[in-house]
């Protein structure tokens, strides 16, 4: 079945061998300045900076190595500027790995981020000619390719260092002019950016995100269509989505407690928005369009094309611990025959697994499947 559409205008705002990023850096190598190409980068509006000139160090002994490694986490420190190779790969055994400035992947490079890997970024770009307008660290795909593959189990994250300050600190990822091959983000955690991810045109998919305390979860502008699907947009700042001019399709998706207005258009474009979820957002219009063209308020959803307005019940949540006890005391006090069986729990675990009580349950978008054959849930975990 053909998927409906909205015609809704949006809003501003603004395995060959791992890369190694190569030797280890020594304990001088941050004092060294990366002889880096300059790169102009288009800045807008959360994980990104740019590669350093590295210098060698003696190999120590594996057992060395592994000693160390049961002590601490490795620390790759001091990446900034374009990438060094036409294929770099980021693994979990690099360690820790640290931006101190804009990482740019350019034209025909490949950047690909593993599961579990964890990435550190510097609040001030302290890389030179790297492109980054404001003067914060971003990761910029502009002309190659970008994966980032994480896991429900081992997802890849990025957040501010810890001499950042506090706040929304670093840019995010900025993809410019991309098609869906160059960009594809799964099971990604992105925490304190600006913009979690910036789309400059082009098209990509978005699966299984955390945009969490950012001003901005997505922004979509010059004409971008990007597919953003089971994600969570939680307590950004300014909007979870922005749409300007551009042609976004979100489906699957939970919105949960922003500071204000879920979405944002801006200008004449053609969203698709299936079976999402909006819950406690502070503002009357979940979802806000141009000045005098109206929006979505909390009396009109759910609507036909399966967006709801309802508490997730998440399985963490105060409202599932009433509701498990209210079941068992109604158990307790049924006739012996009634079955005591527990109600078969949704698939995942952390803060944003749904509870067996979910509204959520279900409820995605009808061509959509879980791995189970059914119709898939809303949010992190819907979805094959």
């Amino acid at each position: 079945m053909k998927a409906p559409t909205h015609e809704v205008p949006p809003t501003p705002h603004g395995k060959a061998k791992a890369d190694e990023h190569s030797s280890h850096a020594a304990p001088k190598a941050a004092s060294h300045k990366s002889k880096s190409d300059t790169h102009e980068a288009v800045a807008d509006s959360l994980h990104p900076p740019s590669p350093t000139s590295h210098t060698k160090e003696p190999q120590a002994s594996g057992h060395h190595v592994q000693k160390l490694e049961s002590k601490a986490p490795k620390v790759r420190d001091g990446l900034c500027g374009p990438l060094p190779r036409k294929k770099t790969t980021w693994t979990r055994r690099d360690g820790v790995l640290r931006l101190r400035g804009t990482v740019v992947v350019g034209t025909d490079q490949t950047l690909s981020i593993g599961p579990g890997v964890e990435v550190q970024v510097s609040s001030r770009d302290a890389c030179p000619d790297s492109g980054a307008r404001d003067g914060t660290s971003i990761l910029v795909l502009a002309g190659g390719s970008l994966a980032i593959s994480g896991n429900s189990k081992a997802p890849v994250r990025f957040a501010p260092d810890s001499a950042s300050p506090k706040g929304l600190s670093w840019g995010g990822l900025r993809l410019e002019k991309t098609s869906p091959s160059q960009a594809s983000i799964r099971w990604t955690e992105i925490n304190h950016a600006r913009t979690a991810v910036t789309f400059l045109g082009g098209e990509g998919e978005i699966a299984h995100l955390v945009a969490a305390r950012c001003g901005v979860g997505v922004a979509v502008l010059g004409g971008g269509a990007p597919t953003i699907r089971h994600s969570v947009f939680h307590h950004t700042v300014l909007a979870d989505v922005v749409s300007k001019k551009s042609s976004p399709h979100l489906w699957g998706n939970l919105f949960h407690e922003s500071q204000t207005d879920a979405i944002r258009f801006d200008g004449v474009g053609l969203a698709r928005l299936e079976g999402n979820s909006f819950y406690g957002q502070r503002q009357n219009a979940i979802v806000r369009g141009p000045a005098g063209s109206g929006g979505w308020t909390s009396d009109t959803l759910p609507d036909r094309f399966g967006n709801w307005r309802r508490d997730p019940i998440l399985r963490t949540s105060d409202s599932a611990q009433r509701l498990m006890k209210a079941r068992q005391r109604g158990l307790d006090s049924a006739a012996w025959w009634v079955p005591r069986r527990p109600l078969p729990e949704p698939p995942g675990d952390g803060p944003w697994a749904l509870s067996a009580h979910s509204p959520l349950l279900d409820k995605g978008p009808r061509l959509c499947k879980d791995v189970d054959g059914s119709t898939c849930d809303i949010g992190l975990f819907g979805g094959k």
